[in-house]
């Protein structure tokens, strides 16, 4: 029968269970992402904020900047003092951070 239409319903379910599916797997990925880039910039900007209080304070700035950056789950990747400034750069799954700071 050219005319029966039984079993449309299963079909249309299957199909936008397997769309939503894929919304969601999509949206998670980007949720990661954000998250990755979140946490790096926050344990960039903690790093260099303690770097440059450790500069302050007559200490060696990169072995602080790069313990504080471990401790907040993170890769050093590079620790440079600019003048009374610290710049540091950390990753995070692969999602990098870049932080000022210096005596205000």
């Amino acid at each position: 029968m050219l005319g029966d239409q039984e079993g449309y319903a299963t079909i249309l379910a299957a199909s936008l269970a397997a769309a939503l599916t894929g919304v969601i797997v999509i949206l998670a990925a980007v949720a990661a992402t954000l998250i990755a880039l979140h946490r790096a910039q926050v344990a960039a900007d903690m790093a260099a904020v303690a770097a440059a209080t450790a500069l302050a304070e007559g200490q060696p700035a990169c072995p602080v900047a790069e313990s504080t950056a471990r401790l907040n789950d993170a890769e050093p990747s590079a620790c440079r003092v600019d003048g009374e400034d610290v710049v540091v750069t950390v990753t995070v799954s692969g999602r990098g951070g870049v932080a000022r700071a210096g005596p205000l």
